[in-house]
């Protein structure tokens, strides 16, 4: 089945899903990349209640992990959310600028004066565009860029100083 998005489109879940030979239940992201609810099923709990449960690695084995509306809704956010930044850290190391440090939903990096202002449109740029397997949400992302001499003392770039660059 599909849903989400402006047409039902977003995500494709499946029962069916490979993974090195193992059917697995599944949710397919746009992107191409899945989130696995392994051993998925029903189970009562002591007050009787049903609930889908699922196994999830945690440490050196599998443990319980009871599924409902919101937490599902929680990874598929989640997910989406770190699938937009992988392509946008992609394509601010294609423009040649190494990305050294990931915070929630933030890339970070350290470069000379010289690169700077080089790498700080190449992050405004890419971290203010949709990737192309989200079509129908251009104008969706913003950002700020901070820069500064160490993490605890940024100054905040204001968007107007990239109005000339918004169309490339």
């Amino acid at each position: 089945m599909r849903f989400g998005g402006p047409d039902d489109n977003l995500f494709e879940a499946s029962g069916a899903t490979k993974f090195h030979g193992v059917t697995i239940p599944s949710i397919k992201l746009p992107n191409g990349t899945y989130i696995f609810y392994q051993n998925l099923r029903q189970e009562v709990d002591d007050k009787g209640k049903l609930n889908y449960v699922y196994d999830q690695w945690k440490g050196r084995g599998f443990e319980p992990k009871r599924i409902w509306g919101s937490a599902l809704a929680e990874n598929l956010c989640q997910s989406l959310s770190f699938a937009i930044l992988k392509w946008q850290a992609m394509c601010i190391q294609a423009d040649g600028y190494q990305i050294n440090l990931n915070i929630h939903d933030e890339w970070a990096g350290v470069y000379s004066k010289d690169n700077l202002k080089g790498a700080v449109l190449s992050f405004h740029r890419h971290m203010s565009r949709v990737p192309p397997f989200l079509p129908k949400a251009e104008g969706l992302l913003e950002c700020e860029v901070d820069v500064g001499t160490n993490y605890a003392e940024f100054t905040t770039i204001p968007n107007s100083a990239f109005e000339e660059t918004r169309n490339d």
